[in-house]
């Protein structure tokens, strides 16, 4: 492509040449899909008393109206009134063909981090969620700790699951604050006080609802080794999330309805635990203590308590055998 002037960056499918004009500097946006140009054949111009100004102006304006496939390969929001194109390519004529093929950004677990930030935390923040990491936010009511967590995976994982290191899955937690916790802390805050999703009682994974031939599983957002797909994944994680997770929260508020469903289904699906496993007894109980319903907490955690102590002995014993052969 031939235009002549000083300075020029090559963004999606435009070209924008920003040139000195006495004390001013004139901003010119070509169609970047048409192979030959001249300096009159701009289709937006636009001054500005800086370069910088005028460099903002240009990102603004190409980002109003870039095609929704262009926004999500050059990182920019959908949703915004006034999306925000990052300048990514400053080059000389000579290169702004070149330019147009050079990676993005690389990605790294610091960039996906940046964008959870950007694009999922306001929506929580909303919804009610007040603390917040680098990939998990934690909204609190006074029964319970509502989590939602992005799990990316480490390289072992990542190669076991055919993904990159910064794809993710999506992890929703209710933890009840009146189950206590037992396990020892090794490391970390208390669990009752910020768990992670692994620690919740009841748990979801929503479901991506875009097509990815590359990894059909439902569960895990792929994102391109170059990232270059990572905004078009979050979207659909937030949707998912509005569509999935924020009425999953909203069904079970009710400790009410969670202790009947509790008691009267065998197999839940937001449980790990079958109706008469120790841990089911266990969080009957103390969610029907919480309520105040002594009739059914007492005996209830009382069995839970007793078969988790015979689980152990027997566990015990068959250590204990295990070392007696050993020697």
């Amino acid at each position: 492509m031939e235009i002549f002037e000083g300075f020029i960056a090559a963004l999606g499918p435009f070209v924008v040449a920003v040139c000195p004009k006495e004390n001013r500097w004139v901003v010119k946006i070509y169609d970047g899909r048409v192979a030959t140009q001249s300096a009159d054949s701009a289709f937006a111009v636009h001054e500005e008393i800086t370069v910088d100004h005028a460099k903002s102006w240009a990102s603004q304006f190409i980002a109003k109206n870039m095609l929704p496939d262009d926004k999500r390969r050059w990182q920019v929001s959908n949703d915004s009134p006034n999306p925000i194109l990052r300048w990514a390519f400053v080059c000389n004529p000579q290169s702004v063909l070149q330019a147009q093929e050079a990676e993005f950004e690389r990605i790294n677990s610091r960039v996906v981090a940046r964008e959870i930030k950007n694009e999922i935390w306001p929506l929580l923040r909303r919804e009610g969620f007040t603390r917040f990491s680098p990939k998990t936010a934690w909204r609190y009511t006074a029964e319970q700790i509502h989590v939602v967590n992005y799990q990316s995976f480490n390289s072992y994982r990542a190669g076991s699951l055919d993904c990159t290191t910064f794809s993710f899955c999506l992890n929703l937690g209710i933890f009840f604050r009146a189950v206590p916790f037992k396990c020892q802390i090794t490391k970390g805050l208390d669990p009752s006080v910020r768990p992670q999703a692994a620690d919740c009682h009841f748990h979801l994974q929503p479901l991506k609802n875009i097509e990815q031939p590359i990894l059909e599983r439902r569960d895990i957002w792929f994102v391109e080794p170059d990232g270059r797909n990572l905004l078009q994944c979050l979207e659909d994680s937030r949707n998912a999330i509005v569509r999935e997770g924020l009425p999953w929260f909203e069904r079970f508020k009710s400790l009410e309805y969670v202790l009947a469903l509790l008691m009267d289904q065998e197999e839940l699906p937001e449980v790990h635990s079958g109706r008469n496993s120790p841990a089911r007894k266990s969080l009957i109980g103390y969610v029907a203590r919480s309520l105040g319903r002594a009739d059914i907490a007492e005996p209830m955690i009382a069995e839970a308590e007793s078969e988790k102590n015979a689980y152990l002995k027997v566990v015990r014993s068959v250590w204990k055998g295990r070392i007696g052969r050993e020697k």
